[in-house]
Order: structure tokens, then sequence, then C-alpha cells
């Protein structure tokens, strides 16, 4: 069986360096694969210095993981990944801390 490859775009930014870059990740699909989850792979296997929050309530229900993925903000912890698709990550809206981390404001 071939391996599908998910073409993924990360916008990056932070606090120190306010000018955005994408960058292009290949990530191996998986079954039942997150966008969380495919964040984690960047993290371990490509890019170490990609800032997300890796947090899940376990009930989908803190907000603290969402992001826009292709323009829609979601939840990373329960946004599934289609193998065919390619995805764009951005930040929610927010003061961006750094890449998909947005400063939380008191509710």
């Amino acid at each position: 069986m071939e391996d599908k490859l998910l073409k993924v775009k990360i916008v990056r930014s932070s606090i120190e360096n306010k000018e955005k870059r994408i960058d292009t990740f290949e990530v191996p699909a998986a079954k039942s694969m997150t966008v969380l989850s495919m964040l984690r792979y960047i993290n371990e296997h490509i890019d170490p210095t990609l800032a997300f929050r890796d947090y899940r309530c376990g009930r989908g229900v803190c907000n603290t993981c969402r992001v826009r993925v292709n323009g829609k903000v979601r939840r990373t912890c329960e946004t599934p990944i289609k193998p065919s698709e390619e995805i764009l990550l951005e930040p929610a809206p927010g003061p961006i801390i750094k890449d998909l981390v947005i400063e939380f404001k008191g509710s």
C-alpha cells in the first residue's frame, strides 16, 4: 500500500518577528488523523520549533487549541484530516505569541 503524504502550509510569525512566512510540510497520512496529531508529528519529526497549543481537554470544549483551518476557526483536537486535502493553518484571531499560539483574553 502506497503511503499518502499530506501537504500542510503553516503561517508563522512571532512577537519578536511580526513578518509572516508560510512553511510547507509533507506529513504521512494516517487513519483518524486530526489537525492536532498532525501538528504533533511535525513538531516531533520535522520542525521542533513549531509553536502550537499541544493540549487536549478530552472533551473538545476548552478552545485552547483553536486555529484557522483552511480559513475556518476549528479546534485542532477534533478536526479530522482528509488524506487528499491540502491544508492551510493560520493562527485564530487574537494577538499572536508565536506561530499558531495566540494570547487569550480573560472571559
